[in-house]
């Protein structure tokens, strides 16, 4: 029987973690360039990184998901949900009662109604 050391399990999960990180940078540059075009690649990683760790602490954990709440985070900010500006999302992501994904597609119907600036 084929078995992994712990060692191989984590090697593993950082190449599939980078490789995430690559997919997300370059979904956001091609989908939001006007929104990134400041920033470096170290510093879109980090709030790449940093979204994704307020998205778990939403309950919002596959990749589609995330990536979908990521986008939420280039467009409004990382404080996405917890500013006056977007209290609109803050009662999706905070109740409990719903998955990720069920958090991502009210956020994508709610968002329809949200008056844009130009």
């Amino acid at each position: 029987m084929f078995q992994l050391l712990p060692e191989q399990v984590r090697v593993l999960n950082r190449i599939s973690m980078e490789q995430f990180l690559e997919r997300m940078a370059k979904h956001l540059k091609q989908g939001f360039p006007s929104h990134v075009k400041s920033m470096d690649d170290a510093q879109l990683r980090v709030l790449i990184e940093s979204g994704m760790k307020r998205a778990a602490s939403y309950g919002i954990e596959f990749e589609h998901d995330i990536q979908g709440f990521l986008e939420y985070v280039v467009v409004y900010g990382l404080d996405f949900g917890a500013t006056p500006k977007t209290k609109w999302a803050a009662g999706i992501l905070n109740d409990e009662d719903l998955d990720g994904e069920q958090k991502i597609e009210l956020l994508e119907q709610q968002a329809m109604f949200v008056p844009r600036k130009n």
